[in-house]
């Protein structure tokens, strides 16, 4: 209840002041030429993976794969990471750093679409895929206009917050009663 109300608070600040806060495109393309390192896009990949106990096992799913097996279907039924496995292996877009070494570097040096494995690590036998491949790159203007709008309007937010309340208590009537 206290964050809920926390957030409406917020929010309901963040409406009052608005109107005050003015963000041209010219603030915004100067913010971005000067924090352009900020608006890097890391190399990234977006791969499935089966993950299993033994090498035996991964061999042989690997085998199943290129005759044809469906991925999907043996990550479900095979793979011991379950948050995956309910996604046909599924693991989503990462970066480097996030997962362990070794997978790591299969994962980024595998051509899209290639079968990778067994590859171990300290949790067992990974079969790869890589599904897509997305190589480093400065993302332009455009494509964080709206985060770069969001984030001067929370700096002017924060810088007019203060004298706002200032202001709002000088002009009011706050009466204490002492009690006894």
């Amino acid at each position: 209840e206290l964050l809920r109300e926390d957030v409406r608070l917020n929010l309901l600040v963040e409406r009052l002041l608005a109107p005050e806060i003015q963000i041209s495109e010219d603030d915004m393309r100067a913010y971005y030429e000067e924090n352009k390192e900020a608006f890097q896009q890391q190399e990234q990949v977006r791969a499935r993976h089966i993950l299993v106990e033994d090498s035996a096992l991964a061999r042989e799913l690997l085998v199943q794969l290129r005759n044809g097996a469906s991925f999907e279907e043996l990550a479900k039924e095979h793979s011991i990471d379950q948050a995956s496995a309910e996604q046909g292996g599924d693991l989503g877009w990462f970066g480097r750093g996030v997962m362990v070494k070794a997978f790591e570097d299969a994962a980024f040096s595998a051509e899209v679409g290639a079968l990778v494995g067994p590859v171990q690590t300290e949790h067992g036998y990974h079969i790869i895929e890589v599904l897509e491949h997305k190589p480093a790159r400065q993302q332009t203007f455009e494509e964080v206009k709206d985060q770069v709008r969001d984030i001067l309007f929370q700096r002017q937010l924060q810088e007019k917050l203060g004298p706002w309340l200032e202001q709002l208590r000088a002009e009011a009537d706050i009466q204490r009663s002492v009690t006894q």
